[in-house]
């Protein structure tokens, strides 16, 4: 809102911490559940490595990526080290809910979140909805224009996935024209795209014959 309230270092801070967090569990999940070397980590922070796998948009220049820059003087190698030690205790192929939400809101207060306008859907609620819309039919598309972290847009890929009837390319494509999402935060731009990615999981990786592009503006 532009008030001194959402202006704080701390907040920036641990926003950076999560939108690197983010794209490390992205890298994970894409690489198969490999975690990145590194000569990787930088080029997974900026999306250089994703866009040179043919995933494009997946990671813009962003508020987050300035760890990468030679001013930083290599902050963002450390903090990934740091990161990366916990998350290889983690199986990331396995994920079926958004667990990027909770970090978040366990990393910004209520009263941070206040100030920011957000408010996250609770799960229970989010799968009921997406049953009740998709039920009839589950080739609907499906527009999310505050989507937050994703966490309709996970839940809606994921039951895509179990009850469409498609299956491989044709699956992928369907999902990516048909599950779309928009938000004006540049964090959870970043978090939802990430879960988009962990949502189609092998699907992305094995199905995939050209470029993707990941449908969250």
């Amino acid at each position: 809102h532009g008030t001194e309230q959402s202006q704080s270092d701390a907040l920036f801070l641990r926003h950076t911490y999560l939108s690197t967090l983010a794209k490390l569990m992205a890298f994970i999940q894409y690489s198969g559940g490999h975690l990145p070397n590194q000569k990787q980590i930088r080029p997974a922070i900026t999306g250089e490595l994703f866009k040179s796998r043919g995933i494009q948009n997946f990671i813009e220049e962003d508020f987050f990526t300035w760890i990468s820059r030679p001013a930083a003087d290599g902050v963002d190698q450390r903090l990934a080290e740091i990161i990366l030690a916990r998350l290889g205790d983690y199986n990331l192929q396995s994920i079926k809910e958004d667990v990027l939400k909770e970090l978040y809101q366990n990393l910004v207060t209520q009263e941070e979140r206040h100030n920011l306008g957000e408010y996250y859907t609770p799960d229970w609620l989010v799968e009921e909805i997406v049953q009740e819309e998709l039920g009839e039919d589950v080739t609907s598309s499906v527009l999310d224009p505050t989507c937050g972290s994703g966490t309709f847009l996970f839940r809606t890929i994921h039951y895509k996935r179990e009850n469409s009837g498609l299956e491989g390319e044709n699956l992928l494509n369907h999902i990516e024209e048909n599950v779309v999402g928009i938000d004006v935060h540049p964090l959870a731009l970043i978090i939802a795209r990430v879960n988009y990615i962990l949502a189609l999981g092998d699907l992305l990786r094995d199905a995939r014959t050209g470029e993707f592009s990941v449908p969250v503006y």
